[in-house]
């Protein structure tokens, strides 16, 4: 999140709007998973850990019949200026209040609504 009240998302090779993530690598912790896939996805770096976000179960948008548990955690930053990887096509900045709006996944959609808007 930026001091504007927007936050991050990325448009990935599945086609979908979604915040940046990905697998938990052998020796990390989810929260080291996040910093890792924020800075490669975004090119954000300095993150300031704010807290650790409720955790949420959704379909795989890579692997049929299967569920992935989803941990997010907040964090803050002044950076403004994106450089997307070549693992994402696009990164933007989304008002926090309209995110769920451009969210592809409808799982994705109802968290934030619950939580945050």
């Amino acid at each position: 999140m930026n001091e504007f009240n927007e936050v991050v998302i990325v448009f990935t090779d599945t086609k979908s709007w979604q915040f940046p993530k990905g697998t938990v690598e052998k020796g990390e912790e989810y929260l080291g998973t996040a910093i890792r896939e924020i800075e490669e996805e975004t090119g954000l770096k300095n993150l300031e850990y704010v807290k650790k976000l409720p955790v949420y179960s959704r379909k795989s948008t890579h692997e049929v019949d299967t569920i992935r548990t989803i941990h997010y955690f907040l964090f803050k930053t002044k950076k403004q200026n994106l450089h997307p990887s070549s693992e994402v096509t696009d990164a933007k900045w989304v008002k926090l209040n309209i995110v769920s709006e451009i969210l592809t996944y409808p799982d994705d959609k109802k968290f934030i609504k619950a939580n945050y808007q």
